[in-house]
């Protein structure tokens, strides 16, 4: 049975999960790996980055866009005590100088998150991509 609690503890993994690309967008990569616990992994197809070092490399791969612009959808929270598993879907847009160019990836995106005292955080995120579209992404 859920509770009001469960409902409240899947509405923060979502903002997290929301949160997260926000700060991509944004550019705060600081504040993109503070989403992560210590702890976390970020599994990308071509690398795994661990928390320590999300932000310099997050930055690297991200900074060469004029934008991001990340669309998160079809959440699916289950909690379990202190501990929750996510899955979701992810339109990920890379524009370049020219804003007429972008790349574009259909992603799934599965995590795995743990209740913190600064609340919940993202312990490893598995980033699939399903699709591609428009100019070469090149990461």
């Amino acid at each position: 049975m859920n509770t009001v609690s469960d409902a409240d503890d899947r509405r923060a993994v979502s903002d997290l999960i929301i949160g997260a690309f926000a700060c991509l967008d944004n550019k705060d990569w600081a504040g993109y790996a503070s989403k992560y616990a210590e702890d976390g992994i970020l599994e990308l197809p071509w690398a795994k980055k661990s928390q320590k070092d999300l932000e310099a490399q997050t930055e690297l791969d991200l900074s060469r866009f004029s934008a991001t612009h990340h669309i998160s959808t079809n959440h699916v929270i289950e909690i379990e005590g202190d501990t929750a598993r996510s899955s979701s879907y992810l339109i990920a847009v890379h524009v370049f100088a020219d804003p007429a160019v972008h790349a574009d990836v259909g992603i799934t995106y599965v995590g795995e998150h743990r209740r913190t005292p600064d609340g919940w955080k993202h312990t490893h995120v598995r980033v699939t991509p399903i699709w591609t579209a428009g100019a070469e992404l090149g990461l």
